[in-house]
């Protein structure tokens, strides 16, 4: 089901990307800032070795998926690295794909100094801040 749910978000990013002016009304400002700065919260968190604080940018869904620091950092470094220890990275574009989730589109180069894209989801919560609810990572083609 999960990954039903990933397969329909990245179509429909592809879709808004690749018409953006069409769909130029889903490009947000404000809310945008916000999931960027979630973002790039965890990153300088991964960074620094501040585990802690960069499980504190995951959404509830992932933390009842990986229950303790220990557990998330495991998936993070056998599963991540381009998010775990980019070499840099730059925002692409941002939709908002639902009424409390935005995709944020993120380019990154790697540890082994590849090109990736991320597709970040980021769920609106109730106090307001945005949490990192999935990581979808795909290696870049060279242009």
């Amino acid at each position: 089901m999960r990954e039903l749910k990933m397969l329909s978000q990245s179509l429909l990013l592809a879709i808004c990307l690749s018409t953006s002016s069409a769909f130029a009304d889903t490009i947000i400002d404000i809310e945008g800032e916000a999931a960027r700065a979630t973002i790039s919260g965890q990153i300088a968190a991964f960074l620094k070795n501040d585990n802690e604080t960069a499980y504190s940018y995951a959404a509830p869904i992932i933390k009842q998926q990986f229950p303790n620091v220990e557990i998330f950092m495991l998936m993070v470094v056998h599963g991540f690295q381009p998010v775990w220890k980019p070499k840099n990275y730059a925002f692409g574009k941002a939709i908002q794909i639902g009424p409390e989730e935005i995709m944020q589109q993120v380019f990154l180069t790697g540890p082994d100094g590849k090109p990736y894209e991320a597709l970040y989801t980021l769920t609106k919560q109730k106090e307001g801040d945005y949490k990192i609810s999935a990581v979808r990572i795909i290696e870049a083609t060279a242009a």
